[in-house]
């Protein structure tokens, strides 16, 4: 009996002296820009994949950021315009308001191309 007591001891002051490791509830938590990134979640801008998973290490495509900025000036609905942007895609409507607003435009082919990625460069000169 006396070995269970120390053994029972032993694990409460191993537990008390090491505090069970803080998970992440999702994949944000702890980097640079998770302020922000939190706000942009709350405010509606970004929604993620879904169970916690938004990916912050994946470059952001023409198509995202189109959608980033009509959703965060809440730009109103606007007519289909890019022949490769499918009208049943989940991008299209920001994608159209952000070009109706004049924020973004297509290629010289008439395509948007949303899959395309987006350097900072571009995303200043949109």
């Amino acid at each position: 009996m006396e070995k269970a007591r120390l053994l029972l001891l032993s694990f409460v002051l191993l537990f008390a002296a090491f505090p069970a490791a803080s998970y992440a509830a999702d994949d944000i938590t702890g980097i640079q820009l998770e302020e922000e990134l939190r706000e942009a979640i709350e405010r509606e801008i970004m929604y993620g994949y879904g169970d916690g998973v938004y990916k912050p290490d994946l470059k952001v495509t023409r198509g995202e950021f189109a959608n980033f900025v009509s959703r965060a000036l809440k730009l109103p609905a606007a007519i289909h315009k890019f022949p490769d942007v499918a009208v049943t895609s989940s991008l299209a409507p920001g994608i159209n308001s952000a070009a109706e607003a004049g924020i973004i435009s297509g290629q010289t082919d008439g395509n948007f191309n949303p899959d395309q990625g987006l350097t900072r460069e571009q995303m200043a000169s949109t």
